[in-house]
């Protein structure tokens, strides 16, 4: 994600770029599938945090000087480059390794299962679940039928409190009646 990709007026973050292996080494890259660029929108609390890491960033930026290779990204290296893609599954494995109460085997990728699983246990359709994380329907539904399972489940757990409630109502109009 690149700092050009976020816009902090209207809400949008831009998904654009990926940073992929080349003969030259790191660079950042189209997108694999068309489906994968897309805009996102910013939450009030995720604008503000990425508001509070960019003032970190350019602070610590001025603090390494001609030392800082502004590439332009979010998540960079420590001198500002592009970051290598295992340094993400490093830090969470520092993290497990320092919190022994979190389950063993996360890696970064894990970030965006929880992502997708907290989408479809708040109720977002597959069609919107599949838009945000840049995957088809049958990709989602696949790998996520589990979770909508348990939520059709507690669907149906809502629609009969809901027939008991009117059970409980003698006002209400008997399928009998209607005979």
């Amino acid at each position: 994600l690149r700092w050009i990709d976020v816009d902090f007026n209207s809400g949008i973050v831009s998904i654009e770029k990926n940073c992929g292996d080349t003969l030259g080494g790191l660079a950042l890259t189209e997108l694999k599938t068309k489906r994968s660029r897309r805009k996102l929108p910013l939450s009030p609390v995720l604008r503000n945090i990425l508001l509070d890491h960019k003032e970190q960033q350019d602070e610590y930026a001025r603090s390494l000087g001609s030392l800082w290779q502004d590439s332009g990204v979010v998540c960079p290296n420590t001198t500002g480059g592009l970051m290598d893609k295992a340094t993400p599954n490093k830090a969470v494995k520092r993290i497990l390794s320092a919190r022994k109460e979190l389950p063993r085997g996360l890696h970064a990728h894990s970030m965006r299962h929880s992502f997708v699983s907290l989408l479809i246990s708040n109720g977002l359709d597959v069609v919107n679940v599949a838009a945000l994380a840049g995957d088809t329907i049958e990709i989602i539904s696949k790998h996520y039928a589990h979770s909508f399972a348990e939520y059709r489940a507690a669907a149906m757990e809502v629609v009969g409190k809901s027939f008991e409630q009117l059970g409980n109502n003698q006002n209400y109009l008997s399928l009998s009646d209607s005979f």
